[in-house]
């Protein structure tokens, strides 16, 4: 195994052990409530949490990776991946301490799947040689067998305040603190003081036809835009193909219809500014694909979450997650009604933004109510359940009564900002919205 392949495959326990090395005891008190070196499945990472745990719980507030070279070559271990040059090559690594917390838990989540594939392991090799055993017996050893799952460590997580205030001030010293994630929509902006929070679940309704895929493949634009150095952002469309997807997007990028692109009919300007758009916003040469698209219509949460986490440690993070939309998942309505998985899914994507240290964007249908309604409310979501109090934001897109080109903007929920309605041209023909609007006066 090359080394590239080795720290693809660890990546998780390469990058908390590089946080402890670099930030020292500040980072390593937001991870050591919860982890401890069996979570760790490489055993020089192992040997290397055990020697930085020592070091941090005798106070030593910080360790050189010169030191850390010299207790780990004291070790039978194997350490041809690890000569100084290459931990050296892990400063590079963009990680603070203000998120080794997320590493610490994906890395724990980690260990407690591969607890529970082991028992099971243990318990199909078990049932192997044992068939002969008569069943009271053998149902009394699969009883102990299982009680190690019902044994397996589950804490929670403690924050000492004043820890988590040191650590705070010190990012905001240092400029690490997270800047938000702008959807380019200057007003929604403005309300949400910068944008999109990282971690946050962020909700888009409208009735159908309204938009709303439009104005969240425009805000993903916008990110990707103005957000270069942004991990991948997948799309999860569970409506449009991907191939219509790109149509869309090709014609926001060269402002002409559809299918004046599909019949090769536009001007030279058209055409540079669709291959110019291309390039500023998908382009990845020798990096990270930007943009993911995942178009299997038949998607439940829990095979979006798979793919998400996957994502996430295959590039080390997300800049964002959308879902276009929630009623288009394959949900079995048999066991539960649907305003209750709804409410499940609406959990679970606000839970996986956590995990992901990134916003998800999730778009839902309002229900027919909304269309008679004047005044929009967060109860118009269609089988809402949880998303009202799930969501960090909530937005609704209506039609404007007195003008066919443009659209009302309704931010009906926003933690911890204000509240905002404003009027945006609507360009249907070129898949777009205006990036600029009016407020609607009260």
């Amino acid at each position: 195994m090359n080394n590239d392949q080795f720290f693809t495959d660890h990546i998780i326990e390469n990058r908390i052990i590089e946080s402890l090395i670099r930030d020292g005891i500040r980072a390593y008190e937001q991870i050591s409530g919860f982890i401890s070196e069996n979570d760790f499945q490489h055993p020089v990472f192992k040997k290397c949490y055990q020697i930085l745990k020592s070091h941090f719980e005798n106070e030593e507030r910080i360790i050189d990776r010169g030191l850390l070279m010299s207790e780990l070559q004291k070790t039978d271990l194997d350490l041809n991946l690890f000569d100084v040059h290459e931990v050296e090559k892990w400063a590079d690594i963009q990680i603070y301490t203000s998120n080794i917390r997320d590493f610490g838990l994906s890395l724990k989540e980690t260990a407690q799947k591969n607890n529970i594939d082991s028992v099971l392991f243990e318990m199909r090799d078990f049932l192997h040689k044992n068939s002969g055993k008569p069943s009271q017996s053998l149902l009394g050893e699969i009883r102990n067998i299982f009680s190690k799952i019902e044994n397996l460590e589950t804490q929670t997580t403690l924050s000492d305040a004043l820890n988590v205030s040191k650590d705070y001030l010190q990012q905001i010293k240092e400029g690490k603190t997270e800047k938000k994630i702008s959807t380019g929509f200057v007003l929604l902006d403005q309300a949400l003081k910068g944008g999109y929070t990282r971690g946050s679940l962020n909700m888009i309704g409208a009735r159908p036809s309204v938009g709303k895929s439009l104005l969240a493949l425009q805000i993903v634009h916008n990110i990707l835009k103005n957000e270069k150095d942004l991990k991948p952002i997948l799309f999860f469309s569970l409506e449009m193909g991907k191939y219509e997807i790109i149509s869309r997007s090709f014609s926001y990028f060269a402002r002409a219809d559809i299918e004046e692109i599909e019949q090769q009919k536009l001007s030279p300007e058209q055409y540079r500014n669709l291959i110019v758009g291309v390039k500023d916003h998908y382009s990845h040469e020798d990096a990270d694909p930007r943009l993911l698209i995942c178009d299997e219509s038949l998607l439940t949460i829990e095979k979006l979450k798979d793919v998400a986490i996957e994502q996430f440690k295959k590039f080390s993070g997300l800049g964002a997650i959308v879902l276009d939309y929630l009623q288009l998942m394959d949900i079995d309505t048999k066991k539960q009604n649907l305003t209750t998985a709804m409410g499940y899914v609406s959990r679970s994507l606000k839970i996986l933004a956590s995990k992901c240290n990134c916003p998800v964007i999730a778009l839902s249908q309002l229900n027919r109510e909304a269309e008679k309604s004047v005044i929009p409310k967060l109860s118009d979501f269609r089988d809402s359940g949880n998303i009202e109090s799930d969501a960090n934001t909530a937005v609704i897109i209506r039609k404007d009564e007195t003008d066919e080109t443009s659209r009302e903007i309704h931010l009906l929920k926003n933690r911890g900002g204000s509240l905002v309605k404003f009027k945006v041209p609507f360009f249907g023909k070129y898949s777009c919205f205006d990036l600029y609007g009016v407020d609607i006066k009260k």
